[in-house]
């Protein structure tokens, strides 16, 4: 047998390297590539699932001066005047009627924008505006909401008197009613800066009744 010389051994020996070397490289690179694209795809998914927006609360005085300002977070503490004046606009915006075709349509897609799709609210809601053709342009009919009280009576219902001034040319007729509304707030997940301009403070009604009020006459 014919023995190698130590050169010949080295020689092999680089060769070897070279060759481990050309199939180990590749696949750690290749390895750190797909480590780096994984890492890539779960932070795009964990981006793509937060909120894109930010909303901030301004609050004022009568006279419009900025009392605070900060950003809302999602188990954020909303006051009782904020929460009254979310149920009287909520109110507002399903029983005013205005000729202006697309006020009249604000109106709608903010009442919606204010209801858990998937409750007794929206059966109310849908009935309501089946009721009667609220996007109607040749209609001379302008109905005027005005809320007259809204009392806390549990902690997530409430209870409004309100009143509704319906004017036809020289006709006008108001109507008085009670309203029952229950509502509950949800972390704000907005991903849409429409949703987030419609319902910024994450309040949600899940049933409303409302009656109609007849005043005593008086003897």
């Amino acid at each position: 047998m014919k023995k190698l010389s130590p050169l010949a051994g080295m020689r092999f020996d680089n060769k070897a390297s070279e060759n481990l070397k050309s199939t180990v490289y590749p696949l750690c690179i290749g390895l750190i590539g797909l480590i780096l694209g994984f890492l890539s795809l779960a932070f795009v998914i964990l981006t793509y699932g937060r909120s894109q927006f930010v909303p901030y609360i301004v609050t004022v005085d009568n006279n419009g001066s900025i009392l605070n300002v900060g950003a809302l977070e999602k188990s954020h503490e909303i006051s009782d005047e904020m929460i009254a004046a979310f149920a009287c606009d909520f109110l507002e915006h399903i029983y005013t009627f205005s000729s202006d075709k697309s006020l009249q349509q604000s109106f709608i897609t903010k009442a919606y924008a204010s209801i858990l799709l998937r409750s007794s609210a929206k059966d109310f809601l849908d009935a309501h505006y089946q009721s009667k053709d609220y996007m109607q342009s040749d209609s001379n009919e302008t109905v005027k909401t005005y809320v007259s009280s809204l009392v806390r009576l549990s902690k997530d219902s409430y209870q409004a008197d309100f009143s509704t001034k319906t004017i036809k040319g020289d006709e006008v007729v108001t109507d008085n009613y009670k309203a029952l509304l229950s509502l509950k707030q949800l972390p704000l997940e907005h991903k849409d800066l429409n949703l987030l301009r419609l319902n910024p403070l994450g309040l949600f009604i899940y049933e409303i009744t409302v009656s109609k009020r007849y005043e005593a006459l008086e003897s």
